[in-house]
């Protein structure tokens, strides 16, 4: 028997990552999604909820990806790109990540008619480069 002491994961990297945002909204949907191999798309009348999320979870959202499904493919709307990603500035972490979740409570209602879905862009507040799956 090994008696050296176990080191988890969460015990030397705390940061929340892209899966564990995806892990988090499948166990608890904050409305339609639409998985897609190893990516999450957050309907587009959940989307607010789903900034809410990746903000409590510490994640500064760069932007948001507008897309379409035929039901077999996912089509990129390049007319429905948030990118926020100028929000990364010099304010505190904790301001900055929730000025990126207020922007989008209004995005259902001015995207109306356009994308189905939305695919998060997030960096985390250790991270130097955007959060991909």
């Amino acid at each position: 028997m090994d008696d050296r002491p176990s080191i988890r994961f969460e015990d030397w990297w705390p940061l929340a990552t892209l899966s564990d945002f995806y892990d988090r909204l499948l166990a608890n949907p904050p409305g339609q999604l639409l998985v897609d191999g190893a990516t999450v798309y957050v309907g587009i009348s959940a989307v607010y909820e789903a900034a809410k999320i990746a903000g409590d979870m510490g994640f500064l959202i760069l932007g948001v990806d507008g897309v379409q499904t035929n039901g077999a493919h996912v089509f990129l709307m390049i007319d429905y790109i948030a990118d926020l990603s100028g929000s990364n500035d010099d304010r505190p972490w904790s301001e900055k990540a929730s000025a990126t979740v207020e922007f989008f409570k209004d995005i259902p209602q001015e995207w109306l008619g356009g994308p189905q879905f939305v695919e998060f862009v997030l960096l985390g507040e250790d991270e130097a480069r955007p959060s991909w799956p």
